[in-house]
């Protein structure tokens, strides 16, 4: 399936219903990271125009080639996020965890369930990988409290 839009993107990982979920439950901001967010942060600038006031949006990956103050997009690998413990109520990522390896794989997972708050959402596809290889292989190794459900997308819950 190629995606092409980041309306498309938000909707397959159903990151507009986590987000409005969370808004709904907390009746505050939510702070969303874009993991792999691409060069300019399309998906999450839309994002949080969706949501103007009530989401802090910021994206990290690699490539990016230019930030906003009202996205603010970090040129960071995706196993060293340049946030605090707990940061984050949702984290999502699209068409980007299958590049990586298996050991790479283990040190992204440790970091996002480090910046993901208690009860917060990793969301994401893996065609290469099953739910069952993360719940028995990378959850454990992140040494982190996590539950995952589903598996197109997957869905991680920190506790």
């Amino acid at each position: 399936m190629v995606i092409v839009s980041s309306d498309e993107i938000n909707s397959v990982l159903k990151t507009y219903k986590l987000v409005e979920d969370k808004i709904r439950w907390y009746r505050a901001s939510v702070r969303v990271l874009d993991l792999g967010c691409g060069k300019t942060g399309a998906a999450v600038t839309e994002l949080k125009a969706r949501y103007n006031g009530k989401v802090e949006c910021y994206g990290v990956d690699p490539t990016v080639r230019a930030s906003s103050r009202d996205t603010p997009l970090y040129m960071e690998e995706p196993d060293s996020l340049p946030f605090k413990d707990g940061y984050f109520d949702v984290v999502y990522s699209c068409n980007y965890m299958y590049y990586f390896d298996d050991e790479k794989i283990r040190s992204i997972l440790k970091d996002v369930l480090r910046v993901l708050k208690p009860k917060g959402y990793f969301v994401f596809n893996d065609y290469r990988r099953s739910s069952a290889k993360y719940k028995e292989d990378f959850i454990p190794s992140a040494g982190i409290k996590a539950r995952i459900f589903g598996d197109k997308p997957k869905f991680i819950i920190k506790y």
